[in-house]
């Protein structure tokens, strides 16, 4: 069932390990990277309903489990008498359906943010829970100063001074250290 039986949904068990309001995982997959995705809320893990389910809702679900993004998202397919079976199985019947009708634009920091039906309302049966595929990769580094270089390889500063030259085309100048050491050059500002 979807009962955490070691949290009460607001503090820690023992190991630390008791999932947050809005954390989500993936469901019998292949991979890590694949499953019927279930979001915890309220002391329990849930389903999310597939109807009206995008590629912008699974991309949500794959960046807030570390990966880059999602390549699809997994919708119940209908069997020769028409009714839907979802490609990574059926929660289990006591689990609920905490979100129906997302409306992502993929950039939110976990499903609760997304636009939809209040969490517990739905029309749906576990016969339609959606699923994800991801990107099986890291997601890519951050690139805050959007000079073309990850963040963690990054030796540049923004410097305010008209006479430094402007590197990464933002407006601003630029010092870099182009040394094998790592550090950053020691910029002199007049």
């Amino acid at each position: 069932n979807g009962i955490d039986e070691n949290c009460n949904g607001d503090e820690d068990d023992d190991n630390g390990e008791c999932p947050n309001v809005g954390d989500v995982r993936l469901a019998n997959g292949a991979t890590d990277a694949e499953g019927r995705v279930e979001i915890y809320y309220e002391g329990q893990w849930g389903t999310v309903c597939h109807d009206f389910w995008s590629l912008a809702d699974a991309n949500v679900v794959c960046r807030q489990l570390g990966f880059e993004g999602a390549e699809i998202a997994v919708r119940a397919q209908p069997d020769e008498n028409g009714d839907p079976v979802p490609p990574f199985g059926p929660g289990d019947e006591d689990m609920p359906i905490w979100l129906d009708n997302l409306l992502c634009n993929g950039d939110e920091p976990n499903l609760l943010e997304c636009e939809g039906s209040e969490p517990g309302f739905h029309n749906c049966s576990h016969d339609e829970d959606a699923g994800v595929i991801c990107i099986d990769g890291p997601p890519p580094p951050l690139d805050t100063d959007e000079d073309g270089v990850p963040d963690d390889d990054d030796n540049c500063v923004d410097v305010f001074n008209d006479d430094q030259a402007d590197l990464d085309d933002d407006g601003i100048g630029d010092a870099c250290d182009f040394d094998a050491d790592g550090d950053l050059a020691d910029v002199e500002v007049d």
